[in-house]
């Protein structure tokens, strides 16, 4: 399918971006992981293929859920569900030069080379989490099953902070101010510089952000 201005694109999947905000999001996120499965800057991608689309639903299907169970109707709740949590990279080019571990190891979650696949990366180890769609989330060489991939991340790994740096979670809401300062500790940390006399630059970002939000 080609991509145009968003148009062709958001008719095809049955979205409304005019009548409903989200829907946007859904569309820009589901365009970023498209263009990042194709090896694509998201600015430059313009064409969807059946091959990588299967991909997606790989890791987000089936397409439509008719359990009336289930939590997610679709694979576009269920992508964007994943994608908004600030843990979430999609598919990075070199995701071992993202992490870099400040005060606490850091992790992110990621899309694994083989569709149907998330990689758990850290700077220590990488572990692969297998969705079988209707079924769920089972973590290698382990037989239970998580219905919830983002319970299971948030509870299996409280001793990690979260990577900053997504691309996604820009896309469906701002850092909290606890993560900003978390992010500028750390990158000064990396740098070899001493984080002391920036303490109260510090201070002032987080007023800055809380006078603004």
């Amino acid at each position: 399918m080609q991509l145009d201005d968003g148009t062709t694109f958001t008719k095809g999947l049955s979205l409304s971006i005019k009548t409903n905000p989200e829907n946007k999001k859904k569309s820009e996120c589901f365009r970023l992981l498209l263009a990042q499965i194709s090896g694509q800057a998201r600015s430059v991608f313009n064409r969807v293929y059946c091959e990588n689309f299967g991909k997606v639903l790989a890791w987000f299907g089936p397409g439509v859920d008719n359990d009336p169970k289930a939590v997610h109707k679709n694979f576009l709740e269920r992508m964007a569900y994943i994608c908004r949590q600030p843990w979430f990279f999609g598919l990075p080019e070199n995701p071992e030069r993202l992490l870099h571990d400040g005060p606490k190891p850091v992790y992110m979650i990621r899309l694994s080379n083989d569709p149907g696949y998330f990689t758990i990366h850290t700077t220590k180890m990488k572990t692969r989490i297998l969705y079988t769609p209707g079924t769920g989330y089972r973590p290698e060489k382990e037989k239970e099953v998580c219905s919830d991939l983002v319970e299971f991340v948030n509870s299996k790994l409280k001793a990690y902070e979260i990577q900053i740096g997504s691309d996604y979670y820009p896309i469906f809401g701002a850092l909290e101010p606890q993560q900003q300062q978390g992010n500028a500790y750390q990158a000064i940390t990396n740098l070899n510089l001493n984080p002391a006399p920036l303490a109260d630059e510090l201070k002032k970002v987080q007023l800055d952000y809380k006078k603004k939000f």
